[in-house]
């Protein structure tokens, strides 16, 4: 499985204009089959219309503007039902071809059927297309002059930023659009608006048109001419201009002064057959009292008053009141009711007859597609518009979008769904009312761009995902205005490509879904299994898909030389590929702004919501917004009798229930069909749409005859219950025939699903503790059965250990007491860690009365050291410590002796003792019975130190710190008077510890300490004795994303500390790497010669060469755990990481075992929106972040590992604890410990469930894994406080932090023990090295 390949987006149109030219170009070995050189393909669609059979014939000629470009040709083809002008290339069926293509986006096949609109007069045919200076003019400002004769004013938000720059001017809108008309008269002190203008000031009404509307490079006297030619055009042909004029003349007779204006919603006359509407048809003067003849769809238009009626979208007038100029004779917009015409056998060839089902009345959507299509007897005024076109394309759409909102607030709100069995027991109630039960359905998946529709979306990309893995190829296709066959179909106009966006969409659309079909079947990148893609719409409108390509396993691209066969991010050639050349230089540049089309619910959408003129075409003529190959099948599932059934308020309850669709469900269906077909009773409900085909009509599943599916099950979130194992198991089951048989495991029945996920192992299984009890921590889901389970384990030793302790070797104790002081030992070892048993509610807690220890377990512990081995320890330690260390020494053990609280810094690098001295000092004090808190940075650095312990766990400090944070330590707790009663603190590794944890401590410190001294609020730390150990040379603490001036201000740099003594050359070669002194500085970096003495000369492979250097002889040695006590391979990345381990595991003899992770979202995600918690268990599968395990986990027995958490300090088992594995269970695994204090010891490490800390991660999940890793080879970082005899680093990469290549190199004890392999990128090998330093971090030392 190869990785995603990303295009960087400056060669996404290099990459568009390479594959066009590859598009039908015959000049190689890969060239597609003879139909290529004439454009058209044979397309196995299997989506094609089956009642269309277009017939067979030549193909149709099309343009080739030149040898490497694709021409779709003009527009030659005319509708056969509509007589709309086509491009070939849309024709329904594209599985052949002939002289006769029939055509179905213009007008549904001939169900929309609508009369034409009539010839423009010929005083805007002027206005709009002789090329004058006065033409100009006009078409510059053609959306405000049509402003000036509009009859009611926009709802919607204009968005005018975008046309601020040198791009193409846009009409954009935003938030909900609706049209308002006011009433007939302004008020006193107002200005004429819109209709207004048609009665008030007849004498001025010139001049008061031009004062309302601002223009573009206004010229008074061209503009006076036009609106005078304008006005006196709709005079004469606008219906609606001349009843407004007859409300003029009688308001100005005064005849009747309470006159209103009846605006008809409705028309008596089918609008599919006449065109033209008279005056008395669209409105009617109303005199005096109100007519009680008032329609549904009616606007009455007062005299004079201060307010704005909203004009209903599904009015015959919504249209032309807002757009007289495109429509002036008044023609009628949409309305309800208009039916769709009946199909006619001569329409076809082969059908004689008509479906009856279907809806059958026209769509808006349909209506106004009908009319984006130009025809040769029709007006052509609408496509000449320019920028008024393109406000009303995303004018009408917003119609259409608010059309289906309106449904769903209104008709849906009838609609009610409730389960089948909730229905069936209201009928045992003696209910029939379903207005009753149920709940309000609101905004569907089906609704194009809602949060439900994106969701499944999502969840069937990512099914395409497991079924074929990874994406290869990531293609951005992206719509080009200077395409020819856009020039040439324009150019009759004079039109620009902006000013026909439905133009653009219609070409973009042919030419994406010829792109698709040759990268499928031309063999351009090699066979291709799945494509999906999305289209989304710049800030300018331009439509471009992302295109997502999965190709088959033997065509990946796994290497940097497959990728630049078919990539290049170059400027090419002029001389040799000049044509490309050019392309490159005109379309270089690509606008990065997207429009972010995703929605919540009804009442948020419109606020979300940016519309242009592109977009709102493509959506108009119901192109896909979201394509995928192949398709996905959805498959629902339910509990017994939990299915959701559709119903309205008046339907009848008894009528529901006997529905065929509420008794045969998809699920049940399944079911049936597994006990009919005997190949059914191989697969799982995912795998059944593979070889099964779902008949919605018969409810029924039948075999499939050609193609397949992919199944999805619906997405169920863990906290649905029973809903939810359901699920687990039908990803598992295969052929069950009832649900009893799907909660079947090794013929055994289980009551619940839950209990059958045990069984198999889908779920966080707590049985499993049962066998690694010894190692279990807090995160058990079910404590008290692991406790009722193992009483007898755990109690075993708890007499024996009594006896010893009392020397009474014949003491009897009661079985209930002994489980108390078990009770009481767990208490005391979760104590050990900040917790205790009352954090686990469901298990007993034992009465501490019964128990004579009562004292704090945490203090105890610190003064359960053998004082008098401690002495003896001691005096050795003196005994060989040298005059610097005795100074030290002296230093801190007076301050620890008068109580006097101060800071100290032991700055050191690698070798130098700094830990005899820990050991020294913390002997000393603790042979007095005094108490020292030893911590470390890291858990591998903690091991070092004598009852040593990471900083965090002991201190409590927040994981995800920040400059507020505090240390979860209570006032008066058992940890806060370990504090108090510690004399010395010894804190190791600190420089790679962050800043904020040490302000963290010392915060609650002073907290703590001011308790008893309210001094100790103004003493660093609260006035107690501490002290810092560390090298600044090594690897400083990690800020994801961080620079270089992040990481140096989050160090702890101003301490001061002891200085070291003189080193040998290796050492101090080494400090030079760490302090950045040796190596040429060449633009802010480091460049480092390495002596030849270290370096690996010769490799064929690199990973070959850096095993042998550094595991010798390793098949002969594989079985002997010493040999990888003081050896690994370190590397920069994980990914080299993983590369290097891989290899060593296969060469390692033995029986490998796969451990596979259980991964499930974290209940800590319950408080977040549901669409942040709706992945699934195999994506997370996929998921690998620092300081978690893998999913999946190979191991042999003898392979060294590395733990990746901290389990218990005391037996050796800490992050970065190296061991070799010895035994492998199914729940547990058995290692012997090969560094730190406990080499030797043999150690238990059980699966735990872990949450990643990573804030990258935008939500939640947990995963039971062992917490291990392979330790063949290991990072860099994760190497810090290793200290080994021969070190292989193999730095194929850049280093890109600072002290790496310090801690590299100073991880080895003695140089001979050392090989460095450098390569480049082209894998040959180098002496030199880039060497990350940040020497402001040693400012103040």
């Amino acid at each position: 499985m190869s990785p995603t390949t990303p295009l960087t987006n400056n060669c996404v149109e290099i990459i568009q204009q390479t594959l066009e030219a590859h598009l039908h170009c015959n000049n190689g070995p890969q060239s597609p089959r003879n139909e290529s050189q004439s454009g058209y393909f044979h397309i196995d669609d299997e989506t094609y219309d089956p009642h269309i059979d277009d017939d067979h014939g030549p193909m149709p000629a099309q343009k080739q503007s030149h040898a490497g470009y694709w021409d779709n040709g003009d527009q030659t083809h005319e509708c056969h039902y509509c007589h709309a002008i086509m491009w070939y290339s849309e024709r329904l069926n594209k599985r052949s071809h002939t002289d006769n293509p029939r055509f179905g986006l213009c007008c549904s096949q001939g169900k929309v059927k609508l009369p034409y609109l009539q010839n423009a007069p010929p005083t805007l045919l002027r206005l709009l297309h002789n090329g004058t200076d006065q033409s100009r003019f006009f078409t510059q400002n053609i959306r405000s002059f049509n402003m000036m004769f509009s009859f009611t004013s926009m709802g919607g938000q204009i968005q005018r930023a975008m046309n601020d720059g040198n791009g193409p001017p846009v009409f954009v809108l935003c938030g909900e659009n609706y049209h308002r008309i006011g009433s007939l008269l302004p008020l006193p002190m107002d200005e004429p608006k819109f209709s207004q203008l048609y009665i008030y000031d007849k004498d001025n009404e010139v001049a008061n048109r031009m004062m309302a509307v601002r223009m573009i490079n206004d010229e008074k006297l061209q503009t006076e001419a036009i609106v005078q030619d304008l006005k006196h055009m709709l005079d004469q042909c606008n219906p609606y201009v001349k009843v407004y004029r007859m409300a003029r003349d009688r308001l100005k007779g005064c005849e009747v002064p309470n006159m209103k204006l009846r605006i008809i919603g409705k028309r008596g006359k089918d609008g599919r057959r006449y065109n033209l509407p008279t005056t008395s048809e669209v409105a009617a003067l109303i005199l005096g009292d109100m007519d009680s003849s008032e329609g549904e769809r009616d606007i009455i238009v007062e005299t004079q008053t201060g307010f704005l009626k909203r004009l209903s979208i599904l009015n015959a007038a919504y249209l032309p009141l807002q757009y007289p100029l495109l429509f002036p004779r008044g023609e009628d917009g949409y309305s309800e009711g208009l039916a769709l015409s009946k199909c006619r056998s001569m329409m076809t060839t082969t059908s004689t007859n008509c479906s009856t089902q279907g809806r059958k009345t026209m769509s808006m959507r349909q209506f106004v597609a009908f009319r984006l299509y130009e025809r040769k007897n029709e007006s052509p005024i609408l496509f000449l518009s320019k920028r008024l076109f393109q406000q009303f394309l995303v004018d009408t759409y917003s119609m259409i979008e608010s059309s289906r909102l309106c449904y769903i607030r209104t008709h849906q709100k009838q609609l009610r769904a409730e389960l089948y069995s909730g229905v069936s027991e209201a009928i045992l109630r003696g209910e029939n009312n379903p207005a009753r039960i149920g709940k309000r359905i609101v905004l569907p998946s089906s609704f194009t761009g809602g949060a439900r529709y994106m969701f499944q979306n999502y969840q069937d990309a990512m099914t395409i995902c497991r079924w074929t893995g990874y994406p290869d190829l990531f293609i951005t296709f992206t719509c080009n205005q200077k395409w020819p066959e856009i020039h040439r179909t324009l150019q009759h106009h004079t039109l620009r490509a902006e000013d026909r966006p439905d133009l653009l969409c219609r070409v973009f659309k042919i030419k994406l879904d010829h792109l698709i079909m040759e990268i499928k079947e031309g063999n351009v990148f090699g066979k291709v299994i799945s494509v999906v893609y999305s289209i989304e719409f710049q800030k300018r409108g331009l439509p471009h898909a992302h295109i997502l390509i999965f190709l088959h396993p033997a065509n990946k691209y796994v290497t940097a030389d497959d990728i630049d066969r078919i990539i290049c991010a170059e400027i090419p050639d002029y001389n040799k590929e000049r044509e490309l050349f050019n392309i490159v230089q005109t379309l270089m540049s690509h606008d990065e702004n997207h429009i972010n089309n995703s929605v919540d619910e009804i009442k948020l959408y419109y606020d979300c919501r940016y519309l242009s003129s592109c977009e709102a075409a493509w959506r108009t003529f119901a192109f896909d917004i979201h394509h995928r190959e192949p398709a996905v099948e959805r498959l629902s599932f339910h509990l017994h009798e939990q299915q959701y059934i559709i119903f309205k308020d008046d339907d009848s309850l008894q009528e529901l229930t006997d529905r065929p669709s509420s008794r045969r469900t998809k699920f049940l269906a399944w079911m049936e069909a597994n006990a009919k077909f005997d190949e059914a009773k191989n697969l799982t409900y995912a795998e059944f749409p593979t070889k099964f085909v779902w008949k919605q009509t018969h409810h029924e599943w039948t075999r499939r005859k050609r193609g397949f599916s992919i199944g999805r099950l619906h997405f169920v979130p863990p906290g649905t219950g029973e809903l939810y194992y359901l699920r687990l198991l039908l990803n598992k089951v295969r052929g069950p025939q009832s649900y009893a048989d799907i909660r079947t495991v090794n013929n055994i029945t289980y009551r619940t699903f839950k209990e059958a996920c045990y069984t198999i192992g889908l779920l966080d299984d707590d049985r499993e503790y049962i066998d690694a009890i010894k190692q279990a921590t807090n995160q058990l889901e079910r404590p008290e059965f692991v406790w009722q389970t193992t009483i007898p384990v755990l109690t075993d030793d708890i007499l024996y250990n009594q006896r010893r302790a009392l020397q009474q070797p014949g003491l009897i104790i009661p079985e209930e007491e002994i489980e108390i002081l078990a009770l009481f030992e767990i208490h005391k070892l979760l104590q050990s860690h900040n917790k205790s048993l009352s954090n686990y509610p469901t298990m007993p807690q034992p009465d501490m009365s019964t128990i004579n220890h009562c004292n704090n377990v945490l203090i105890l512990d610190e003064l359960q050291y053998d004082r008098q081995e401690l002495a003896k320890q001691h005096q050795t330690y003196l005994s060989t410590i040298t005059l610097e260390q005795q100074s030290i020494y002296s230093k801190i053990m007076d301050a620890v002796s008068i109580g006097e609280g101060k800071l100290f810094f032991l700055y050191g690098y690698g070798g130098t003792r700094k830990t005899f001295l820990w050991k020294t000092i913390s002997a000393g004090i603790r042979s007095k019975g005094d108490i020292v808190l030893t911590v470390a940075s890291s858990g591998i650095a903690a091991l070092l130190l004598p009852g040593g312990r990471t900083a965090h766990s002991r201190f409590n400090i927040p994981i995800n710190i920040h400059e507020d944070s505090i240390c979860n330590i209570k006032q008066g707790s058992q940890l806060a008077e370990l504090i108090v009663k510690a004399k010395l603190i010894i804190w190791d590794e600190a420089p790679m510890t962050h800043k904020h944890c040490f302000e963290a401590v010392d915060k609650t410190f002073k907290d703590i300490l001011s308790f008893s001294n309210p001094d100790s609020c103004h003493k660093p730390f609260g006035g107690k004795v501490i002290v810092f150990g560390g090298d600044f040379r090594q690897i400083l603490p990690v800020i994801p994303k961080g620079s270089r001036q992040d990481v140096v201000h989050a160090t702890l740099n101003s301490y001061t500390y002891g200085n070291s003594n003189d080193l040998h050359a290796f050492s101090k070669w080494i400090l030079g790497i760490g302090e950045g002194t040796i190596g040429d500085e060449i633009d802010d970096t480091l460049e480092l010669h390495i002596p030849d003495e270290f370096l690996i000369h010769q490799s064929v492979d690199p990973i070959t060469s850096i095993v042998q250097e550094t595991y010798p002889d390793f098949i002969n040695n594989a079985d002997n755990p010493n040999y990888f006590h003081d050896r690994a391979i370190l590397t920069p990345t994980n990914d080299i990481v993983k590369k290097v381990n891989d290899y060593m595991l296969d060469l390692m003899p033995g029986e490998i075992r796969t451990f596979i992770s259980s991964d499930q979202p974290s209940n800590m995600n319950e408080h977040c929106l549901q669409q942040n918690d709706i992945h699934t268990s195999k994506f997370l599968n996929t998921i690998n972040c620092s300081g978690l395990p893998n999913h999946e986990i190979k191991l042999k027995v003898g392979a060294p590992i590395i733990l990746l958490r901290n389990i218990d300090h005391t037996a050796g088992m800490c992050n970065g604890s190296r061991m070799v594995i010895t035994q492998m269970g199914n729940y547990i695994l058995q290692a012997k410990v090969i560094s730190g204090n406990n080499v030797g010891h043999h150690i238990f490490i059980p699966r735990l469930s872990l949450t990643p800390s990573d804030h990258r991660i935008p939500f939640k999940f947990q995963r039971r894994q062992f917490p291990i890793a392979l330790s063949f080879a290991m990072t860099i970082n994760k190497s810090q406080g290793q200290s080994l005899k021969n070190v292989g680093i193999y730095i194929p990469k850049s280093l890109f932090s600072h002290g790496q290549l310090y801690v590299a190199v100073s991880r080895v004890t003695h140089k001979d023990g050392l090989r460095l392999l450098i390569t480049d990128e082209c894998g040959h090998l180098q002496n030199r090295i880039c060497n990350v330093v940040y020497k402001e971090v040693f400012r103040n030392l």
